[in-house]
């Protein structure tokens, strides 16, 4: 496959040797999404008609913002802007961001799946699974 070519069936024509990152990180893709599953449904972005590319989009922005936040820069006190005073800083929450960077992923391999969809490529089904 050329950069820039998207046919979304390339792992039908030959099984790839996942990184063990990567892997790692698409099991908790996978558990992330089974989470939700009771009330959102396998499927729930091909279910809903408001789910579409623009709102897959504007999900992986929100998630993003979400990320951002437990990484805020860290420092001992952070002077008030109005009176002087300052105030502590908590450190990093890495943990809460690794969770939003795989709510990031799904989102992006939600839009993945509705943009190949807008491309005429039909959707796999879950007995179509590798």
């Amino acid at each position: 496959m050329s950069e820039g070519q998207v046919t979304g069936d390339e792992g039908r024509e030959a099984q790839l040797d996942l990184r063990p990152c990567v892997a790692r990180f698409a099991q908790e893709m996978e558990r992330r999404l089974r989470y939700h599953d009771d009330d959102r449904g396998e499927y729930g972005w091909r279910d809903d008609e408001e789910c579409d590319c623009k709102w897959a989009l504007g999900r992986i922005q929100d998630e993003v913002d979400e990320a951002s936040r437990p990484l805020a820069e860290t420092s001992s006190c952070d002077p008030c802007p109005h009176c002087g005073g300052t105030k502590e800083r908590p450190d990093p929450d890495y943990e809460d961001a690794a969770l939003e960077a795989v709510d990031i992923a799904n989102f992006a391999m939600m839009l993945w799946d509705l943009a190949l969809h807008e491309l005429g490529l039909p959707y796999l089904k879950p007995e179509e699974r590798e």
